[in-house]
């Protein structure tokens, strides 16, 4: 005979406790310009690609808080990723990676066979609408559990 542990239910967030808005921290400058092959689970392709629009996706994805980059290749596809390539895939920043992003021709958005990297950050301030080609809504609110962990909520 088997007896049944104790039952586990999700929190239901109450809508007056809801946490600080999150948005994503648009770095000034890549990490790094690597090769890319093709290879990988693409987040998101868009021909509106931009630096936020990227991070955006990726903070809306991080759910467990794994992923410490947000990168782009091809102009049009944004990954989310927890770790760099090899050393050995390194590229020339400005030569290779000089693909311009469809929503704003200032950022670099990889190149036809280059990857371009850029630092995942999450703030509390909303980007700046000069700073930024567009604006944008929290991407969503943290709500601290009784186990002191965090739920996120999407909008």
């Amino acid at each position: 005979k088997y007896e049944q542990g104790a039952k586990v239910y999700p929190a239901i967030p109450d809508k007056k406790k809801q946490g600080a808005k999150v948005y994503p921290a648009i770095p000034n400058f890549p990490i790094q310009c690597y090769q890319y092959d093709g290879t990988g689970i693409v987040s998101l392709t868009s021909n509106e690609m931009s630096h936020l629009i990227c991070a955006t996706e990726c903070v809306k994805r991080d759910l467990y808080g794994r992923f410490k980059y947000f990168a782009i290749a091809n102009g049009d596809r944004c990954f989310c990723e927890s770790e760099l390539p090899p050393a050995m895939y390194k590229r020339e920043l400005n030569k290779t990676c000089s693909y311009r992003c469809p929503r704003n021709d200032k950022q670099s958005c990889g190149g036809s066979s280059e990857i371009v990297y850029f630092k995942l950050e999450i703030t509390n301030t909303p980007p700046e609408s000069g700073k930024c080609s567009i604006t944008s809504p929290p991407v969503h609110d943290l709500v601290l559990t009784r186990m002191q962990t965090n739920l996120i909520l999407f909008r």
